[in-house]
């Protein structure tokens, strides 16, 4: 008779004192699932939850010492869905699934950092960082659809919300620094989103409809907002901010269109008034630049 094989390796590990708490729940249905848990240290409270339904799905969770208040939460539906989940530091909070087949997640988080991951399709992948300490970092990202992949990095007191749905959407994601913030939807095939945003109160937003566009947005220094809204297929919209409270806007209707704005200021200068730019393009194979220094 045929017996479905089901791997669970658990070691947990807390101070004896009246205030420490472990607990993991375990539940896999299916063959050949694999899941590694691990809570070690000084603990007051500490939980894993994880649940994997389907064939060859694999989960590894790790919250290592001084927990304070860590939650991870995993469950896999499907077949043959990765994750593996690090939490270290203080306070730590993730809520991660993925719905398919052949989805990864990957994680790492530090201290006073908060999490929703949510997966549905196939072939979705996930990898983030996020580092926050004093102000923690909070980031909730939805893939839905085929072969989506994100990769995003967070500092301390940063806050991000991305959604992809379609196929092959690819978003890389770098903010550091404190207190900069990031809402962006992609939507469609092919379309690719880049963001380097580092300094003190950057806010960027925006949408891609289609297929084949491209948004590019890196902003410095301090208090630059970005928006880019895309309509149609194959728009390239770059956004370059330095220095201190430049606003940015693009807007294509169209597709093969190209808009790139870049700002900014000298260092040392403080007496000219931060830059507006907006850029509108409806149509089909237009061209605009704006340069403001």
């Amino acid at each position: 008779m045929f017996k479905p094989t089901v791997i669970a390796s658990i070691l947990a590990l807390g101070a004896a004192q009246a205030f420490a708490q472990n607990s993991i729940e375990l539940e896999q249905v299916g063959t050949d699932n694999v899941a590694e848990l691990q809570q070690t240290g000084l603990v007051d409270s500490s939980a894993i939850d994880v649940s994997q339904t389907g064939n060859l799905n694999f989960a590894s969770v790790t919250q290592v010492g001084e927990a304070y208040f860590k939650v991870a939460n995993l469950q896999q539906i499907g077949n043959a869905n990765v994750a593996t989940v690090e939490q270290t530091g203080r306070t730590s909070t993730l809520n991660a699934s993925s719905i398919g087949n052949g989805n990864q997640i990957t994680a790492s988080q530090t201290s006073f950092v908060v999490a929703q991951v949510e997966q549905r399709g196939d072939d979705n992948v996930l990898t983030f960082s996020q580092q926050g300490y004093y102000e923690g970092a909070r980031m909730n990202v939805s893939q839905d659809g085929l072969g989506n992949m994100a990769d995003i990095f967070q500092g301390d007191g940063n806050r991000m919300t991305l959604a992809q749905a379609g196929t092959y959407n690819v978003a890389d994601i770098h903010q550091s620094d404190y207190h900069n913030e990031l809402d962006f939807t992609q939507s469609g095939d092919g379309n690719r989103l880049t963001v380097d945003q580092n300094g003190f109160g950057g806010r960027i937003s925006g949408s891609s409809t289609g297929s084949g566009n491209s948004v590019d947005i890196a902003q410095t220094y301090m208090s630059n907002q970005a928006t880019v809204v895309q309509n149609g297929n194959d728009n390239l919209a770059s956004i370059e901010q330095g220095n201190y409270s430049h606003q940015a806007t693009i807007t294509q209707m169209g597709s093969a269109n190209e808009a790139m704005i870049r700002q900014n200021l000298p260092a040392n200068d403080y007496t000219r008034l931060p830059g507006v730019a907006a850029i509108h393009q409806s149509g089909t194979g237009n061209s605009a630049s704006i340069v403001q220094q």
